[in-house]
């Protein structure tokens, strides 16, 4: 039998008999392991006292730890500032390479959710635009499945205003023209690249059913399509240029685009994040 919720700052006890806390109702002795960084505490090699409850595309809970558990973190060392510094040089220059290349282009994508949820996720938007911010490609998405109430409160994008709108298999001529031979910038390329998968697997096995090996491994034309495909991710490049170095994790901490969650402007809020990250290329390495 669980413990009785006699405290109504408490939603439920897990399975190890810990709280998880109603959002921003937990006890001040507690805090999530972003507020303890913010204080130099670190939570490494402790293990959550009780659980957060919060809401973001998804019903999600988020650790809590004790603060008088927590460690200060260590000073890094002369050896570990250089790589940082030597790191924060190689993405300015590389995002000065990105916005003087003209075969640039930035691509986003809106869906109906995370990938590696209980269903495949589609996008409902795409947009592709070149470093002035025009738009090569911008449109609405028919995901041929009801988008839920989480991803809508993101993106503001409605069944009803995808009904009309064409799918990815009658956009998927127009997006390949426009991408052939691009050098293509993503802000998290993982996801897109993942959202991009699942629509070509869902186009291919619909027209060239007889072409998959089985029905458990990607398309090959799906695969191959992909392969074609030069992505670059600006949010791991920026997060080495912000230097928010995660000792944990032992890797830099993502840091938010900050776009208005539309793919359009979300391709363009990657420009000036660029354009800040390149006007240091030659300060910082001079420093």
């Amino acid at each position: 039998m669980g413990k009785t919720i006699d405290d109504p700052a408490v939603m439920r006890y897990d399975t190890d008999g810990r709280p998880v806390y109603c959002r921003r109702m937990a006890p001040p002795g507690l805090a999530t392991a972003a507020q303890l960084r913010t204080e130099r505490l670190s939570v490494a090699g402790l293990a959550p006292a009780a659980w957060l409850y919060y809401t973001r595309l998804g019903y999600r809970t988020c650790a809590l730890y004790k603060r008088a558990q927590a460690r200060p973190i260590r000073p890094l060392t002369t050896r570990q500032r250089d790589a940082l510094a030597e790191d924060r040089v190689c993405a300015a220059v590389w995002a000065a390479e990105v916005l003087a290349d003209p075969n640039t282009v930035f691509l986003d994508t809106e869906t109906t959710g995370l990938l590696g949820g209980p269903e495949p996720s589609y996008a409902v938007e795409i947009a592709v635009v070149d470093v002035s911010g025009a738009p090569l490609l911008d449109t609405l998405l028919n995901p041929r499945r009801s988008i839920p109430q989480e991803a809508i409160a993101k993106h503001q994008i409605t069944d009803s205003m995808v009904a009309d709108a064409p799918t990815f298999s009658e956009v998927l001529p127009e997006l390949t023209r426009v991408l052939e031979g691009r050098r293509v910038i993503i802000y998290n390329s993982e996801f897109d690249r993942g959202i991009l998968t699942t629509e070509l697997e869902r186009h291919y096995r619909v027209h060239d059913p007889f072409g998959a090996s089985s029905l458990w491994s990607t398309h090959p034309a799906a695969c191959q399509w992909m392969a074609t495909l030069r992505t670059e991710c600006a949010m791991q490049r920026y997060a080495e240029w912000h230097g928010d170095w995660d000792e944990k994790r032992q890797r830099y901490r993502w840091q938010r685009l900050d776009g208005d969650h539309r793919a359009r402007g979300d391709c363009q809020a990657i420009v000036p994040r660029l354009r800040v990250m390149a006007s240091t290329a030659f300060t910082v390495a001079a420093a």
